[in-house]
């Protein structure tokens, strides 16, 4: 399941796997961005802040890199939805199967929402064998649905970053 209450997940690619408080996690993840060659900057860990800004383009790079580092990942992010207990929780990326905007082979990768960013969507997907290149609306949308849409758009025109 994309876990997008809980994007430090996804920075365990910039930190190389410390669990780190926020100064440290900032430090560290600055140093680790720019030994990635990535234009980034990080406020805190729980990717929640206002100030935390990354570029599409820096974006769709870290999730390359977190795909080859940790392939496994994709079986989760590919669920349209997990239950834990006796509770579902729905993965809000509409690419996946059964999804409004369904996408044929989109395996995830994760979505998320803040006050100044608005709902962000970055998806993968395989076709042919072959992994396209990360795709997400230019700058985060209004709604799921929109995000959803601009996603399935750069799919099918093969336009991921």
């Amino acid at each position: 399941m994309n876990k997008s209450r809980n994007p430090k997940d996804f920075w365990i690619t910039i930190t190389d796997g410390n669990n780190l408080f926020d100064a440290e996690f900032r430090a560290g993840a600055m140093a680790r961005a720019s030994e990635l060659g990535l234009s980034a900057y990080f406020e805190d860990a729980s990717g929640l802040s206002d100030n935390n800004r990354i570029t599409p383009r820096s974006m769709a790079a870290l999730t390359r890199m977190f795909i080859q580092r940790f392939p496994d990942i994709l079986s989760y992010t590919s669920q349209p939805a997990i239950t834990i207990g006796n509770k579902t929780y729905d993965n809000t990326n509409l690419l996946l199967p059964g999804r409004k905007f369904f996408y044929s082979g989109a395996d995830g990768f994760k979505t998320g929402t803040t006050s100044l960013a608005g709902k962000c969507l970055i998806s993968t997907a395989e076709k042919d064998g072959e992994r396209t290149p990360p795709a997400f609306p230019p700058r985060c949308e209004y709604s799921q649905q929109s995000a959803g849409r601009t996603g399935k758009k750069q799919f099918e025109k093969k336009k991921g970053l």
